[in-house]
């Protein structure tokens, strides 16, 4: 699976560097064939979803490809915490003190 992804990847930046593709494309390609799901947890359903949004990729179906990654990034949830800086900064010492950081 990770062959297979490094080899799509390095054939659209070498498709870039010999100009016939844009730039777009190989910003695009990460997010669009990484993007998580929340509904797929195991790894073997993650592989097939990878290895589908993979043959969609080679197939040209870009466009269902954006549409399904901005449909599975609003079904994640929104991280905000309200942290005052107090907060962040006793925070930010205590993973610096555990190397964390």
């Amino acid at each position: 699976m990770g062959r297979e992804f490094t080899s799509k990847y390095t054939s659209v930046v070498n498709s870039l560097a010999q100009g016939y593709q844009n730039s777009e494309a190989s910003v695009c390609f990460v997010p669009l064939i990484l993007q998580k799901d929340k509904n797929f947890k195991k790894t073997a359903d993650i592989r097939r979803l990878i290895s589908r949004r993979l043959k969609m990729w080679s197939d040209g179906n870009i466009e269902n490809l954006i549409s399904e990654a901005e449909q599975c990034d609003q079904k994640l949830p929104r991280s905000t915490t309200n942290m005052t800086d107090e907060q962040a900064v006793k925070v930010f010492s205590r993973l610096m003190l555990e190397g964390k950081i």
